[in-house]
C-alpha cells in the first residue's frame, strides 16, 4: 500500500506537471523536509520525485510532439523539450565535474 505522504507528493507533481517544480517547492507546499520527501518517494517509487517529474514531462512532451501535425509546432515543442532535458541534467554534469 502506498504511503499517504508519497501519494501527496505524486499528486502534487501530477497536478502541477506543466509548471516548473523543484524539491524546494514540493517541500514548501507539503510542509515536509526535502530529505524526508526524497526518502519516502524513493522508498515507494524507486526514484526521486524530480526524476519522476522529469519522466512525466518527457512523456507528456513526446505525446504532444507526436500529436502535432504542423512542422512549426513540432519544431517548437522539440526545442522546448530539448531545453527542459538539458537544463535538468546540467546540475548532474556540474556535480560530476566537481567530484
Amino acid at each position: 500500500m502506498i504511503s499517504i505522504i508519497a501519494y501527496k507528493i505524486k499528486k502534487y507533481i501530477d497536478e502541477n506537471i506543466n509548471s516548473k517544480i523543484t524539491l524546494d517547492l514540493i517541500s514548501y507546499h507539503l510542509a515536509y523536509s526535502k530529505g524526508h520527501i526524497n526518502r519516502i518517494f524513493n522508498k515507494e517509487f524507486n526514484m526521486s520525485p524530480i526524476v519522476y517529474y522529469n519522466n512525466q514531462r518527457l512523456e507528456l512532451s513526446i505525446k504532444y510532439l507526436l500529436e502535432k501535425r504542423n512542422a512549426k509546432e513540432r519544431e517548437l515543442l522539440y526545442n522546448s523539450l530539448l531545453a527542459d532535458v538539458i537544463s535538468s541534467f546540467l546540475p548532474v554534469v556540474d556535480n560530476l565535474e566537481k567530484a
